[in-house]
């Protein structure tokens, strides 16, 4: 085993502190992990890159569109470049060190963006994002890829209101599975698994015979299959697959 990075550590003059701010991967999970052996995650000095040919290096990033940067926030992209979120005095938006990847002001399926928070979610291809849109104080939410709308908090889904959005997952086709609170939106009785077209498992459905009382969150392969980890009513757990027919 090897130590890629502490607290403690210093790097270009910098010490590493506890809260190191890891980014997702296109497992729903902890730091940007690629194929290439690349590790990408943020701390005190800004952001951070290991490959094992160049060991850990700290890209410099000050400023986006010749604004000074505010907040950088590491995501995860390709081996070729990667993907952070940034924020200045004019935008806001997912950028790499050499371009615009997606910001404020942009329209996607005809809808203006207006804010980025988070979570964001990247594979080697794929990219899926949550951000606002509407109107001062009558902002929204919703789930975006690069080209389109996934899902928006207040639209339906096999015929269930959806509240509000929890975690998602996308693989290198753009294809989006999502957790999310449907209905009254209480959690966790509400909880479902979903795409955009369906609702692919819910808190109270039967599973081999179990009443499903917890969901959590599902990830998606690049051959379209979703898994997640299911609790059941009698105190038991499973990692569910399913297969999905993805009409887009």
């Amino acid at each position: 085993m090897k130590t890629i990075a502490a607290p403690g550590q210093v790097i270009n003059g910098v010490q590493l502190i506890t809260n190191i701010c890891i980014a997702d991967n296109s497992i729903g999970d902890n730091f940007s992990f690629d194929d290439s052996g690349r590790i990408i995650f943020g701390d005190s000095g800004g952001l951070y890159v290991y490959t094992p040919e160049k060991g850990l290096t700290n890209p410099t990033i000050t400023d986006v569109h010749g604004q000074p940067v505010s907040a950088v926030i590491p995501i995860g992209g390709t081996s070729e470049e990667f993907l952070f979120s940034a924020f200045s005095g004019t935008t806001e938006g997912i950028f790499t060190p050499h371009r615009v990847v997606v910001e404020t002001g942009d329209r996607i399926d005809g809808i203006e963006l207006t804010g980025f928070g988070g979570p964001y979610q990247s594979s080697r291809r794929g990219l899926a994002f949550e951000a606002s849109y509407g109107p001062p104080g009558e902002s929204q939410q919703g789930i975006f890829t690069r080209k389109s709308v996934v899902v928006k908090n207040g639209q339906k889904i096999d015929g269930k209101l959806l509240a509000i959005t929890l975690e998602f997952d996308v693989n290198d086709e753009d294809q989006v599975v999502f957790s999310g609170l449907f209905g009254g939106g209480v959690y966790p009785n509400d909880i479902a698994i979903a795409t955009r077209d369906e609702i692919i498992a819910a808190v109270g459905d039967t599973i081999n015979g179990h009443t499903v009382t917890f969901l959590g969150t599902p990830v998606l392969n690049d051959c379209g299959m979703v898994a997640f980890l299911a609790t059941f009513s009698d105190g038991s757990q499973a990692i569910v697959k399913a297969i999905r027919k993805w009409k887009r």
